[in-house]
């Protein structure tokens, strides 16, 4: 039995013993937030989503910027293989050099190249007159090529199994097609960090932007296929590189236009 001290009151050790039981007691914390230190709390996690939020578009930005770079060197690296072998750069769209003024203006052809045939070669149908692709199986004949291309044929043809392909340190879905609404047919073309699945292509990675506004300041390079962002490539008597090639790609960020180009990396 705990001794009493006069008028009731518990001795030292009593008192000891009931301090110790409700500290082991459940539900009552030994410490609480208090209503400042939990919005203390609130704003710091708020302020450290705001910077996540904030960064976001910068990365994401980058990483479009870096794809765009890394695509650049390849086809860099695809174009000096060719010119190894050949003795001469891919040709271009020779139409956009000796075109009218009336064909520049409606379309921009150094998007519209055979610099993707050129890298990935193509077959030589003697029987049928035709060019012939490794993997879309698309048929081309001399008179399609003069049309679109402004050339009698690609110099990076071949009979069957001869031919040469430099592109294969490239995704071989990085081209879009065109239709040739003429007859129906198909047309390739190199695009800007081109995006499929495991099924089909789904789009240009980094499409041309559509809006009115946009447009009416830059038209789409390939009016064909307005959405489609191709690569831009000139070897006939280029600007930036004389006696050499200029290759550039085209993209918006926030509604401004970039563009990296091997002459300004």
């Amino acid at each position: 039995m705990n001794a009493q001290w006069p008028n009731g009151i518990a001795s030292s050790d009593s008192l000891q013993t009931r301090s110790n039981r409700d500290k082991s007691m459940p539900g009552r914390p030994a410490h609480a937030f208090t209503l400042v230190e939990l919005l203390v709390v609130i704003s710091i996690i708020a302020t450290l989503a705001g910077l996540v939020v904030g960064l976001a578009p910068t990365v994401g930005e980058r990483m479009r910027e870096s794809r765009i770079r890394a695509e650049l060197a390849e086809l860099q690296f695809a174009i000096e293989s060719y010119k190894a072998k050949f003795g001469i750069y891919p040709p271009d769209n020779g139409s956009y050099i000796n075109g009218t003024q009336a064909e520049r203006d409606t379309e921009n052809r150094s998007g519209l190249s055979p610099l993707y045939y050129e890298l990935s070669g193509v077959f030589v149908d003697n029987a049928n007159g035709v060019f012939l692709t490794a993997d879309t199986k698309q048929s081309l004949s001399p008179m399609d090529i003069q049309k679109y291309f402004g050339r009698d044929g690609f110099v990076n043809a071949a009979l069957l199994n001869r031919r040469r392909q430099f592109t294969h340190r490239l995704n071989d879905r990085q081209h879009a097609g065109i239709s040739r609404t003429s007859d129906g047919g198909g047309l390739e073309v190199l695009a800007v960090g081109f995006i499929t699945d495991s099924t089909s292509k789904r789009g240009s990675g980094f499409s041309w932007p559509t809006d009115a506004k946009t447009l009416a300041q830059y038209p789409a390079p390939i009016p064909a296929n307005p959405g489609l962002n191709p690569w831009h490539y000139v070897s006939t008597s280029p600007v930036h590189n004389p006696g050499g090639y200029d290759l550039w790609a085209e993209y918006f960020v926030r509604g401004e236009r970039r563009i990296l180009a091997n002459w300004k990396q």
